[in-house]
């Protein structure tokens, strides 16, 4: 689940990035935990996990995908609730996007 979700993350930044309309950056303690990534480097810093530079380029396949991210994020519980279900929800965000920007689905089989 653990690497299945960082390949998510990873995901998430290069669509945002090349189809979104600009990078994104997550940031697990600052509401709305995903922001405008100003500098470009993958993270939220202290000043721009802010709210008035929340990510404000959605697109409907971006919105899914960071739903299920942040799903799977604040569920600790996941690995005993229902870990199929935390997989199936990172492998279809991961296909979903795949269909719009390269990214490799070596190895990732839907459960």
């Amino acid at each position: 689940i653990t690497t299945l979700h960082e390949r998510l993350a990873s995901a998430i930044r290069l669509y945002a990035a090349e189809r979104a309309g600009g990078p994104i950056a997550y940031s697990p303690g600052a509401y709305p935990y995903f922001f405008a990534d100003l500098d470009a480097d993958g993270t939220a810093g202290p000043e721009e996990a802010v709210y008035p530079n929340r990510y404000q380029s959605w697109t409907p396949r971006l919105l899914r995908a960071a739903y299920n991210f942040q799903f799977v994020a604040k569920d600790p519980g996941r690995w005993a609730h229902n870990p199929h279900y935390a997989i199936q929800l990172l492998v279809d965000s991961l296909t979903d996007l795949s269909e719009s920007v390269a990214i490799d689905m070596t190895g990732i089989v839907r459960p």
